[in-house]
């Protein structure tokens, strides 16, 4: 099968996921195809090219898109990556081509050195050119629940050597940080500054500046793992500490390695943005949000302006909430 058969075939089947906007994967596709017949591939060898793409032909891949398009942004970058990885995905998985070794390095864990991901990560991170300009954009629902995923195998792969080991320790506090920001949207200063009886385990509820929130019940299990190790380190006064006991520190630099490993993102802003659009569409009140948050009112309006935006303009916005009104029906 030609190239271009596989790349028509994958975006019907992404069009007819949801409806979804296609015009991304042909663009980011098209310099897919381009990159291999700059690699004297053709339709004599495309199988056989195929079946031995590894992890660094896509770094090489890259790289001739950053060159041939003048990309400085790794959110680009990223997002390029993304929809070459998930053609790769679809063809493997029909059957097309079989490359066990790019499918098993996609399948690992992010924070695994040998997966997909992180190698990724690691070389738009080391990329000269590339800005992370996207720092603090929002994160995409994809990427948040790739995000969670992530914690998840995190957390189950390094809760047993938390006790002892600082690494694992540390692994295992940024993984619930992170989900505890995806869940209530949390600023970073304020999370620090969570007292330990903010947290009742045998209950799963959170006071969070006098507002108190039940956690999932998956949330509720692996604080309650990070409890336990936190108790048995301190008897610190705050919830969530540093393997030696001690505060952890107002900066974020320390708290977002594993985050970077994970996403290729470097900051907690883009997480928190995603939290407070998602509560603002199920209409809680900006100052409820401001006030439970910590965040400051400038996060809040971008977040409303993205979802007036998302929602085609604000007049179409207001003229479905009015229509919600109690009285539309009867005056």
């Amino acid at each position: 099968m030609k190239l271009k058969d596989l790349i028509d075939e994958f975006i019907q089947a992404k069009q007819n996921e949801q409806s979804r906007n296609v015009v991304g994967y042909y663009k980011d596709l098209g310099v897919f195809h381009d990159f291999l017949e700059s690699k004297d591939v053709t339709e004599k060898n495309i199988n056989e090219y195929l079946r031995g793409i590894s992890t660094d032909i896509i770094i090489d891949c890259i790289n001739y898109y950053i060159t041939k398009n003048n990309v400085t942004s790794v959110s680009t970058v990223q997002r390029f990556v993304s929809a070459v990885k998930e053609f790769f995905v679809y063809i493997m998985t029909v059957g097309h081509v079989k490359n066990e070794p790019l499918l098993k390095a996609i399948g690992l864990p992010a924070h695994k050195i040998d997966s997909f991901r992180y190698s990724i990560n690691k070389a738009v991170s080391d990329h000269p050119i590339l800005k992370e300009s996207g720092k603090s954009s929002r994160f995409t629902e994809e990427e948040i629940i790739d995000l969670i995923n992530e914690c998840n195998s995190v957390i189950q792969d390094v809760s047993r050597y938390a006790e002892s080991d600082s690494i694992s320790f540390n692994k295992l506090l940024s993984a619930i940080i992170y989900k505890l920001t995806i869940f209530t949207g949390i600023a970073y200063r304020e999370i620090i500054d969570l007292p330990r009886t903010s947290y009742k385990e045998n209950i799963g509820i959170i006071t969070i500046n006098e507002f108190s929130i039940h956690l999932p019940e998956q949330l509720v299990g692996q604080l309650n793992e990070y409890i336990y190790i936190r108790d048995s380190k301190s008897i610190s006064t705050k919830l969530l500490i540093q393997f030696d006991g001690s505060d952890l520190p107002e900066k974020t630099s320390s708290r977002v390695t594993l985050l970077k490993e994970i996403t290729g993102r470097g900051g907690l802003t883009g997480i928190i943005k995603y939290a407070i659009t998602e509560m603002l569409k199920i209409d809680v009140n900006p100052k409820v949000i401001m006030n439970f948050t910590g965040v400051k009112d400038k996060i809040i309006e971008h977040c409303i302006e993205t979802i007036y935006s998302e929602s085609l303009g604000t007049s179409r916005y207001l003229d479905s909430k009015i229509r919600s009104l109690k009285i539309y029906e009867i005056i």
